[in-house]
Order: structure tokens, then C-alpha cells, then sequence
């Protein structure tokens, strides 16, 4: 990929993911909480909450998609992106610890600290717009023990270390219930396939032949 042109561009300590499937450019913004895309032209449905950007503004949230991600890395990164009223797409923090990421700046580089692997991008001179998960009408003793404990209410992989002895078990007994499989639309069958490839590849389900398996 070609760096950006502009002298502000090529000094900026800030870079940008080119999406080879959507064409979409991505500030990668690590002083981001959260990866967003813009809401589209004529969106009339209205707002489901609020995020804050760094400057104490207001971002209005419109709900979330799903979406897999061509960025060069090899793996595939299906991920659930916050439909927001910002004025470019952007990935954030959450979306660099699900695929272990880590910006190398001074090379250009996203580095993926689980195989080493890298890809070199160009500089952005758009500005960080640092958001933040935590809107600005929530108590700050609350904000405060949320960030403290963030891990809480952020999803961990299939494969991180169990800190307690607790093992849950489900006994099944006689014949499953089946219902009948019904068909998805197009587009509803896209997202599902991007849903549970995401689920595959993060270990949370699995394949089975099982009669008490899902039939998906």
C-alpha cells in the first residue's frame, strides 16, 4: 500500500486500514474504546444511546454490524462494528485486543502478537477522535469501576485461563426436539455465516455430529 500523500500525513503518529473487500478506509484510533462506522445517507431511524468522544462531544449510536474484514492479515477478522454518527470509520481498541494487534508506529505496522505476522500501512492525518464507551450521564464512581475492571464486561476467548474451580454440566436425557430448519434471506445468511465463522475461529462453538447438536 502507498503511503498517503501531504506532508501532514506523512508526520502524523497515526495510521489507516484499507478494507480490499469494501474499499472502506478505517483510522486505526487507539485512543478509541470502540470501532465505529459512519450511519448512511437518509438514516432515519433514530439514536439507542450515546458514546463521548474525547472533547466531551456526544455520539450518537444507531445499533451495531457485523462485518468481515480484509485488512492483508491471513486469519479472517468478522467483527461487530458500532453504527454511529462519526465522520469515518475507525478502529478502535476492542478491535485490536479480539485479533491481538499491536500498532508499531515508528514502521508503520500492525504487528499480530500471536504469530509475529505484520502488515505496513499508510499515515492518516485525520485526527483521533477518541471515544469513549462511557457516556458522560453515567455516575463517576460507576465510570471509575468500570475501567478498573473492564474485562468484566468485554468478551474473553475461548482460550483464556479459568480463575475459579466451577464446572458446568448439562444432562440431557431421551430424544432431543428438533424443529424444522427454516431458510434465511440472503442477506440474513450472510450475517449468520459471518457470525458463527467468528464463533469457529474464537473456539466458542464447534462442529458436531452429535443428535443433540444445533442444526445451523
Amino acid at each position: 500500500m502507498s503511503a498517503a500523500s501531504g506532508p501532514s500525513a506523512a508526520s502524523s503518529c497515526r495510521l489507516y486500514a484499507h478494507d480490499c473487500q469494501s474499499g472502506t478506509h478505517y483510522l486505526i484510533d487507539t485512543g478509541s474504546d470502540v470501532s465505529v462506522i459512519p450511519k448512511e445517507p437518509g438514516w432515519t431511524a433514530p439514536a439507542t444511546s450515546t458514546l463521548l468522544a474525547a472533547n466531551k462531544t456526544p455520539i450518537e449510536v444507531y445499533g451495531r454490524l457485523r462485518l468481515s474484514l480484509d485488512i492483508d492479515f491471513p486469519k479472517p477478522m468478522s467483527f461487530s462494528f458500532v453504527i454511529a454518527a462519526v465522520p469515518y470509520a475507525i478502529i478502535g481498541a476492542d478491535f485490536l485486543k479480539a485479533f491481538h494487534l499491536a500498532p508499531y508506529i515508528a514502521a508503520r505496522k500492525l504487528i499480530d502478537m500471536q504469530d509475529n505476522s505484520w502488515v505496513k500501512f499508510a499515515s492518516s492525518s485525520l485526527p483521533s477522535l477518541g471515544i469513549s464507551a462511557l457516556v458522560n450521564t453515567v455516575d463517576s464512581s460507576i465510570t471509575d469501576l468500570l475501567q478498573e475492571f473492564m474485562e468484566v464486561t468485554s468478551p474473553l476467548p475461548s482460550d483464556a485461563p479459568v480463575k475459579h474451580s466451577v464446572r458446568h454440566y448439562i444432562e440431557t436425557t431421551g430424544k432431543p426436539v428438533h424443529f424444522r430448519v427454516r431458510r434465511l434471506s440472503p442477506a440474513k445468511l450472510k450475517e449468520a455465516k459471518a457470525h458463527f465463522d467468528d464463533l469457529l475461529s474464537k473456539g466458542v462453538v464447534r462442529p458436531s455430529v452429535s443428535s443433540h447438536g444445533s442444526q445451523t
